[in-house]
């Protein structure tokens, strides 16, 4: 192959002798693996069977990849067709398999389940894939359901997985995740594809990056989503515990729930005018405190738009983040850091003079000393937050 990947139109991921397998088709499939992984780990005998060719369907080569061991079977398919009988992938494995028993009496009789994920694009997380072999073990198991998505009107959403609780990771150990709230225009966005490229091209570390955009071109909201760790990684969602938070605009805070994603004593960034816990606290809304005192993050603020002015970048705040976010995750050491960053600097800034790589440089060398990290007071644990009802 061109790539050295081969990709077979039907690839079996899991215990040879698994007895629960779940097929899928798309990148749902590398979340299930995780979950594949986890479970084999603790003692589970599961499997996932990757669709990589739908039309034409190869009937044989879907049952010789499907291990004889498994009874219990569920499709996942990412749509819903209201007045079906089922989705279109469960029609054709659900059909593959019983004229396979009509042609064979011998094979074993499979139990066949199908259900729905990422609709509504919502994500799909290795503990959804968990909830759904939890769904294979029960008696008798929910069909037609929806996994990753409350749905009040039906009432056929799998509850949460009991075997992988919110906050367990199943990334490989030594995976380091990454979120950067900007805004658009700002630099963000290519300040941290510099990184992740810094990052994969100077280390022997894997790297993933995601960058999510609303629909304003300039001033519109960005977050951008970095891993990197010693291992390969083959998540296909977004961060969900982050071990370093960037908001690059004091009012996401308030306008954001930016602290959603952070993982319990994380590092947290903040770029703001109140470099000050007084004045910091009389900013921050009493929910946002909160959170924060339940954390325990590691504090820092850093007012990085006075930096970006007196250097002459006006509001790119994007140079001096990115030297902040170099210098406090340890990925490179720091005089490493500075010059690739400095290199990449001028060459995407060549172009347009020396006059601009020397402001962005001049920003790189100011923002350590600007930095500061805070303690976050007793009494933010200790504020009452107003219970809001929905009516």
């Amino acid at each position: 192959a061109v790539t050295g990947r081969p990709y077979k139109p039907y690839e079996y991921y899991g215990a040879e002798d698994a007895d629960k397998v779940i097929v899928i088709m798309g990148s749902g499939s590398q979340a299930v693996e995780e979950a594949v992984e986890y479970l084999n780990a603790n003692g589970h005998k599961v499997g996932v069977l990757k669709v990589r060719l739908f039309r034409p369907w190869k009937a044989e080569a879907f049952l010789e990849a499907l291990p004889a061991s498994a009874r219990k079977v569920c499709v996942l398919d990412r749509t819903k067709e209201s007045g079906s009988y089922g989705e279109p992938l469960y029609l054709q494995v659900a059909t593959t398999l019983h004229e396979a028993e009509l042609e064979d009496p011998s094979l074993p009789r499979r139990l066949v389940i199908g259900g729905r994920f990422g609709l509504a694009s919502k994500e799909f997380l290795p503990a959804h894939a968990v909830a759904v072999y939890e769904n294979l073990d029960r008696s008798t198991p929910m069909r037609d359901f929806s996994v990753g998505i409350v749905d009040d009107i039906t009432n056929r959403s799998l509850p949460p997985s009991k075997l992988l609780p919110a906050g367990v990771s199943t990334l490989p150990t030594g995976t380091f995740e990454c979120v950067f709230w900007g805004m658009g225009s700002d630099g963000t966005v290519g300040a941290n594809k510099e990184a992740i490229k810094i990052i994969a091209s100077n280390t022997d570390l894997y790297a993933q990056a995601y960058f999510s955009y609303d629909a304003h071109k300039s001033g519109g909201v960005t977050v951008s989503h970095l891993r990197f760790g010693p291992s390969k990684i083959r998540a296909p969602y977004l961060v969900q515990q982050a071990d370093y938070l960037a908001i690059n605009h004091q009012s996401y805070l308030a306008k954001y729930d930016t602290l959603n994603s952070l993982k319990s004593g994380g590092v947290v960034v903040l770029n703001t005018r109140f470099t000050e816990v007084d004045s910091l606290s009389g900013y921050l809304p009493a929910k946002v405190k909160k959170q924060l005192a339940a954390l325990k993050p590691q504090l820092y603020l850093i007012d990085a738009l006075a930096v970006a002015k007196a250097t002459g970048l006006g509001k790119h705040v994007n140079m001096v983040m990115q030297t902040v976010f170099f210098n406090l995750s340890g990925v490179l050491p720091m005089e490493r850091a500075i010059a690739l960053l400095k290199k990449s600097i001028s060459k995407a800034y060549e172009r347009k003079g020396p006059e601009v790589v020397a402001k962005n440089h001049a920003a790189v060398d100011a923002a350590i000393s600007s930095l500061r990290k805070v303690e976050i007071p007793p009494s933010w644990g200790e504020i009452e937050t107003p219970i809001m009802h929905p009516n």
